[in-house]
C-alpha cells in the first residue's frame, strides 16, 4: 500500500506543478520623462495680488494668476502663461509668472487676469483691466487689486 500512496502523492505533485499558474515575469514600467526645465532665457512677470479689506483669505483658496494677450477686442483673450498658487493665507499674495519672451510682441497689449476660488466657487477677481509688459507698462513689482465676489 505504501507504493500505492507514493504513486498517488507523486501524481498529485506532478498535477499540482502542471496546474499551477506560471510565475509572472516582472514588468518594467518606464519612468516618466523628466519635466523639461524652462529655457534659461525665460522671464518672469512679478508682483502682488492685493485686496482692500480683511487680509485673511479663506482656507482652501486657489489663486490663478494669468498673463494674457488682450490685443483684440470682442474676442477671447489668449493665455500666454499662468501660475497657480494653492492655499495662500493672507493678502498681499506674491506671484511670479514665468513666460517665454519670444512669445511677446511689442506691438500687442498684454494684461493680467486674477481669480481666487474656494471649493470651485469664485470668491475674488480683478474687475478692471491691468496692462503689463508692453507700451511702457510694468513687468516687475506689479500690484493687481482684486474685489470680493460674494
Amino acid at each position: 500500500m505504501s507504493i500505492r500512496y507514493a504513486a498517488i502523492a507523486a501524481a498529485l505533485i506532478v498535477c499540482a506543478a502542471a496546474c499551477a499558474p506560471p510565475t509572472p515575469t516582472p514588468t518594467l514600467i518606464p519612468a516618466a520623462p523628466p519635466t523639461p526645465a524652462p529655457p534659461a532665457n525665460w522671464a518672469a512677470l512679478t508682483g502682488e495680488i492685493t485686496f482692500v479689506g480683511d487680509p485673511a483669505i479663506p482656507a482652501g483658496a486657489i489663486v490663478e494668476a494669468q498673463l494674457r494677450d488682450v490685443s483684440l477686442q470682442d474676442v477671447a483673450s489668449v493665455l500666454i502663461a499662468s501660475q497657480t498658487i494653492e492655499r495662500p493665507e493672507r493678502f498681499p499674495v506674491p506671484f511670479a509668472i514665468r513666460y517665454d519672451p519670444a512669445e511677446i510682441d511689442e506691438r500687442r497689449v498684454y494684461g493680467m487676469q486674477v481669480s481666487i476660488t474656494v471649493g470651485g466657487e469664485l470668491v475674488y477677481v480683478n474687475d478692471t483691466a491691468f496692462d503689463v509688459l508692453t507700451g511702457g507698462y510694468p513687468s516687475r513689482d506689479v500690484a493687481v487689486e482684486v474685489v470680493k465676489i460674494r
